[in-house]
């Protein structure tokens, strides 16, 4: 009854926004109470709006969306759960979690024995649910759990992303005979309690950051990539892999010295076998590996490079040791488009997941461990961006800038339209296995490397637009003639969750002048480089003061807000429906508007999309001029 009366105070507002977020956390501690109907009576004025709540939340509680997940499962639900298993769940604050590595096992123990179980089946129930969710017009599975109605927050619906990773690691296993309905069930109902223990959005739309720690702000930005890991799979559509495979990454490959006995182009060859093999856009088709072998060494003209080739990139058990969410050996599950299943048949991922398992699979192989790959892929990649866009009839100015004969900075691509100048920097680089394992040190390096560089080297380039009001590129002149400039970091690899706008913007906003202080370094490589990051940090919220006391500057309130972080996936999807460079702006910034988001930016887009399509239409027919229609005879 203490905790009811304080929350009756704290929620004594007409801020109903705040009031939607902590209603659910009331209604999960009375839910299995035997106060709860004692607590939708009021026992005084000041508790009439949490009660209320209370009630909505219960009313919505019957109601949840049956495509999403048929009933919601809180946190204080999954730790009640994992409890009454004898797995004690820690809270601290905000925070819960297990006793260290046993417990986090044990809790991953009651999902993967009854899911291991199922063998080849746990992958065929999988591809069930992707049916039911494959949007044909996207050709995108859409994985990530819709906002609750309640709360404006993320709902926790089934850990596919998780599940995958398990049933990926028991492909070779032959079902159990007997009780696979209830294993099912099982390992459904602990791995909803799971994923309901992942942390969906690491801060509250309304919560202020400038009070958080720099580390902490570096680790809520971590738990979304965690959250990835369980609840999604990275999908991007084969033309633009085979484009980029073909354009960037095999040409820098060709470039560098060394290499197995297939040739970097071969990598092509043996995307085109796998895409006309992957039968099924939901379901993943096991094929014989001499038919493999056949059909690639029927493009290479070379037996042997096509059997070295099939050995080299087909994974044997990946994820084996994988066992629950943050695990390093995660990395294999998002290279798996090749998966050896015994040694005559090789099982190939579902057409939706074999773009990006493709090519992250193909990198990885390509690279070998050279230093400056990266480096070359992303100078190949600003090439690959202008005539992409070139061929869709949108110009574009790139090159060095000059002060003099002083070499001042660059722009990697800059649109032009009527009333907007978009400015790119291009990245290669993808988060690294340790930064999806938790490692803190190596998740602020890849964001610093990445985003952090990014958005302070266009935000320069923005501030000299500004002062000088043009800068000359060796292919034009930039000129500002009074028009925003808006600023996009673009990266080849998924960064998941990381793309939001919102959680992005709030998460630079959090961290830029501030300082990680690293305290157990691996090497003096990882110090070096957190260093650098350190001073990007810096530099961004030195150019960021700058633009505020620009008094032209129409973002000066608000400097993060023209500040986009993106993936090649989504402009190639934004591509698809923009005629031209306004309406390519236009799609971009349609998403960047929605506060409280899915975190998947494409179906967000296809969702606008569809509802502007529908919106024109209806306004065309009631401007349609009508008819009287004379009398029938």
């Amino acid at each position: 009854m203490l905790t009811q009366l304080v929350f009756a105070e704290v929620l004594r507002t007409e801020d109903t926004a705040p009031l939607r977020l902590a209603a659910p956390l009331l209604f999960d501690a009375l839910r299995d109470t035997h106060h709860f109907v004692d607590a939708l009576v009021p026992m005084e004025e000041g508790q009439a709006p949490w009660i209320e709540a209370i009630r909505y939340i219960r009313a919505y509680e019957t109601q949840t969306s049956p495509h999403w997940s048929p009933r919601h499962v809180s946190r204080a639900n999954a730790a009640r759960f994992f409890a009454k298993k004898g797995i004690p769940i820690q809270v601290r604050g905000a925070e819960i979690g297990t006793q260290g590595a046993q417990g986090s096992r044990s809790i991953a123990q009651t999902v993967r024995v009854p899911f291991g179980r199922l063998g080849s089946l746990a992958m065929e129930f999988l591809q069930q649910t992707f049916e039911r969710r494959y949007d044909p017009v996207r050709k995108h599975v859409n994985l990530h759990p819709e906002l609750s109605m309640t709360s404006m927050k993320i709902e926790p619906s089934i850990p596919l992303g998780y599940l995958y990773r398990i049933a990926l690691q028991h492909l070779h296993v032959v079902p159990a005979r007997t009780g696979r309905n209830q294993l099912l069930d099982n390992a459904l109902t602990a791995s909803c309690h799971l994923g309901a223990l992942v942390d969906a959005e690491p801060w509250s739309p309304f919560e202020p950051l400038g009070d958080h720690y720099p580390a902490d702000v570096i680790r809520s930005l971590g738990r979304v990539v965690l959250y990835d890991q369980v609840f999604a799979l990275p999908q991007i559509h084969q033309p633009v892999v085979e484009a980029l495979l073909r354009d960037v990454v095999v040409p820098v490959a060709d470039q560098l010295p060394g290499g197995p006995v297939w040739r970097p182009d071969h990598i092509l060859a043996l995307l085109m076998v796998l895409q006309d093999m992957a039968e099924h856009p939901c379901k993943g088709t096991v094929v014989q590996r001499s038919e493999v072998e056949a059909r690639l060494a029927a493009r290479l003209f070379d037996r042997h490079a096509a059997e070295m080739l099939v050995h080299t990139f087909s994974l044997d058990r990946p994820c084996r040791n994988y066992y629950s969410p943050g695990h390093g050996s995660d990395a294999e599950a998002l290279e798996a488009a090749l998966v050896q299943l015994d040694g005559s048949r090789l099982w190939i991922p579902p057409a939706a997941f074999l773009g990006a398992a493709f090519y992250q699979r193909a990198f990885r192989l390509l690279a070998n461990g050279r230093s400056n790959f990266n480096t070359e892929v992303g100078r190949k990649f600003e090439l690959h961006m202008a005539e992409r866009l070139a061929q869709r009839g949108i110009l574009c100015l790139r090159g060095v800038m000059k002060r003099g004969r002083q070499v001042t900075g660059d722009v990697d691509l800059a649109i032009e339209t009527d009333r907007h100048i978009v400015l790119f920097e291009m990245k290669a680089k993808a988060l690294r296995t340790e930064s999806r394992a938790n490692d803190t040190a190596t998740f602020f390096i890849d964001i610093a490397e990445t985003l952090v560089h990014g958005a302070t080297q266009l935000s320069k380039c923005e501030l000299r637009l500004l002062q000088e009001d043009s800068i000359a590129l060796p292919n034009g002149v930039l000129e500002l003639r009074g028009r925003e400039v808006l600023k996009v970091v673009l990266t080849i690899a998924d960064f998941g969750g990381l793309h939001d706008t919102t959680t992005m913007r709030r998460g630079l906003e959090a961290l830029a002048g501030v300082e990680i202080a690293l305290t157990n370094a691996s090497s003096s490589s990882q110090t070096r480089r957190v260093g650098a990051g350190n001073r990007d940090l810096v530099g961004l919220r030195s150019v960021l003061s700058k633009l505020v006391a620009v008094a032209h500057n129409p973002y000066r309130e608000h400097p993060y807000d023209n500040i986009f972080f993106h993936n090649l996936g989504f402009i190639e999807e934004l591509l698809q429906h923009s005629a031209t460079g306004e309406e390519l702006v236009e799609n971009l910034r349609s998403v960047s508007r929605i506060s409280f988001s899915t975190r998947n930016p494409g179906f967000e887009f296809e969702q606008l999309r569809r509802i502007r399509a529908q919106a024109t239409a209806e306004q065309q027919l009631s401007t349609m001029p009508t008819y009287p229609v004379s009398p029938t005879v």
